[in-house]
């Protein structure tokens, strides 16, 4: 009995593109399924959620408007007399 799992056999391409016809409605997510071979759910699930990342792999922590706040506000502390080195 073989327990393991295999995930996304298709290629990204062919979820990507399924994502984006079913979001501009050209096709329902029950044709892009059938058509590029990728899961109805995973494509609804895309198509409900924008921050689901195509790729596999730990999720991120901050969000795509969060991160580049957080680098700006790091890169302000030295203006105001803060330094990030051992060096002070």
């Amino acid at each position: 009995m073989d327990a393991i799992k295999h995930r996304g056999l298709y290629p990204k391409e062919n979820l990507l593109e399924a994502i984006r016809l079913a979001k501009e409605k050209q096709m329902t997510s029950v044709e892009a399924s059938e058509y590029y071979h990728v899961p109805q759910s995973t494509i609804r699930s895309h198509i409900s959620n924008d921050l689901l990342r195509v790729d596999a792999g730990r999720p991120f922590y901050l969000s795509s408007k969060q991160e580049p706040y957080l680098v700006e506000l790091i890169k302000s502390l030295d203006e105001i007399g803060i330094r990030l080195t051992k060096n002070v």
